[in-house]
């Protein structure tokens, strides 16, 4: 008799993260051959890619939000990591970082959802932690960008980081901001 075949635990997590995102009326694709699922949202500050990666073995998910803004210059990406590195001080879940050689800025939020089962609430926080967060700190990313060599010197990422309206305060998302 042949037995029922059972899904991998990436596969599990994978059809968990797929429903939670139909349930919250968020489009998303599966990358072939690898356990992630990619979307994009509509954010204050511009368009962020969300990607979602299963980690079957020990059932865990991470998701990480791309920022539109590429740093273009060493000089700016040291400002930006001093920038990132200040912002990661103040946070409890999740954090920043930086690609260095792509210019690439990310923030990455993770969670252990035991026995492979996704808790639809936790991913739907996560996902939108990582939006929320990246939004909030776009324009300084922005400002870093498009700042001239002169200028870079005397951009200080903690007044950045400081100033109210560049940084408002979070809020949650629209599910229907999504466009997959």
């Amino acid at each position: 008799m042949n037995e029922p075949i059972m899904p991998s635990p990436n596969d599990q997590l994978i059809s968990g993260i797929q429903e939670v995102f139909r349930n919250n009326g968020w489009e998303c694709e599966v990358v072939p051959g690898v356990p992630v699922v990619e979307t994009g949202f509509e954010a204050h500050h511009g368009r962020l890619n969300l990607h979602v990666q299963a980690y079957g073995v020990i059932g865990a998910i991470s998701v990480v939000a791309v920022s539109p803004t590429l740093i273009p210059s060493a000089a700016a990406r040291g400002k930006t990591v001093e920038l990132l590195m200040r912002a990661n001080e103040r946070m409890n879940l999740g954090g920043f970082e930086l690609r260095w050689e792509e210019g690439e800025v990310l923030f990455r939020i993770g969670n252990v959802f035991p026995g492979g089962r996704v808790d639809a609430k936790v991913l739907s926080l996560l996902v939108e932690i990582a939006i929320v967060e990246m939004d909030r700190i776009a324009p300084c990313l922005a400002i870093i960008s498009n700042a001239r060599a002169g200028e870079l010197l005397l951009l200080n990422p903690a007044e950045l980081l400081a100033r109210g309206d560049l940084l408002p305060e979070p809020a949650t998302v629209d599910a229907k901001e999504n466009r997959g």
